[in-house]
């Protein structure tokens, strides 16, 4: 079935007021009507809506999930033609995640099956919008399939961030120590329009020497694609931050447990969020993250 959008614009392409007697069309000029409808349909963060403190999904610039008000879009039909694609061409990007994403916390979240299933002449105008393609996926997903999200067909985008959080490491709740193996960078291959490519790597500060080795180990790494180029990191400086977290995650805000850090212990374990002076979304804080993020300019191979 075709999207709704593909089958409205059909609908409305031949067969619309043009709006003559209307002064927003025959005295503001279209680049301000343009940016007037920017403005309404630009998507913001839906603060009725924060994400479960102690979940998996917040982090920083993660507080809120994005909500556009497409009100405008119903006004009339010239309205729709002009302006159903400002809210993606404003963002300029898309946020995926493989596993533990908003969907957890029972919010919606953008499904890339879903999108690549429809025909591509029908979504290619969004794939040629996006920009940049933001990635949260767990190790086991981009060793195995990264290659559904960098595909000819899947990946336009000039620049993809992949993000590997701190329980996103194998066996992360066990104390595994970080191993992080090349490989899977092989499937970048056919993103032939992709110029920039960033891994952000994050752990606890118990474990920032070893994530800080492995990201310079990365920094190594050439990347080969199709088209004859290449991607390097070298030129770039290694980037490094921290930030205050959760001590505790929970895989949804109705589970009775969190899996909880114990300082002492040295060791994650389920703890009743219920249970008198255990913890709770407002006391599970005091860890300290680490981030660090690599950065791989491509550019036209030598040979």
């Amino acid at each position: 079935m075709a999207p709704i959008q593909s089958t409205l614009v059909a609908k409305f392409e031949n067969n619309y007021n043009d709006q003559t007697s209307s002064p927003l069309y025959t005295l503001v000029p279209n680049e301000i009507r343009n940016t007037i409808f920017g403005y309404c349909l630009k998507p913001t963060y839906d603060l009725s809506r924060p994400y479960n403190p102690i979940g998996y999904v917040s982090r920083p610039g993660y507080r809120y999930p994005l909500k556009v008000d497409t009100t405008l879009l119903q006004t009339c039909r010239l309205v729709y033609l002009e302006g159903h694609q400002l809210p993606v061409d404003i963002l300029k990007e898309h946020t995926l995640w493989r596993h533990r994403g908003p969907a957890n916390e029972g919010a919606r979240e953008f499904n890339w099956e879903e999108f690549l299933n429809q025909a591509e002449e029908e979504l290619e105008w969004q794939r040629d919008i996006v920009e940049r393609v933001v990635l949260f996926t767990q190790l086991y997903w981009l060793e195995s399939d990264f290659s559904e999200v960098t595909g000819e067909s899947a990946l336009k985008a000039k620049t993809l961030k992949v993000v590997i959080r701190h329980h996103d490491w194998w066996n992360w709740e066990s104390n595994t120590p970080l191993a992080l193996e090349n490989g899977w960078t092989e499937d970048l291959a056919s993103a032939e329009t992709l110029e920039e490519f960033i891994l952000e790597l994050e752990t606890m500060e118990r474990d920032k020497d070893q994530m800080l080795a492995i990201a310079n180990n990365c920094r190594d790494w050439k990347i080969e694609f199709s088209n004859e180029r290449t991607a390097t990191a070298t030129q770039h400086p290694l980037l490094t931050w921290k930030w205050d977290g959760p001590a505790a995650f929970q895989d949804s805000p109705d589970d009775d447990y969190a899996l909880t850090y114990d300082k002492e212990q040295n060791h994650w374990d389920y703890v009743s969020v219920s249970e008198e002076g255990k913890i709770d979304s407002k006391t599970a804080t005091g860890m300290v993250y680490w981030v660090a993020q690599i950065r791989w300019t491509v550019q036209p191979s030598d040979e």
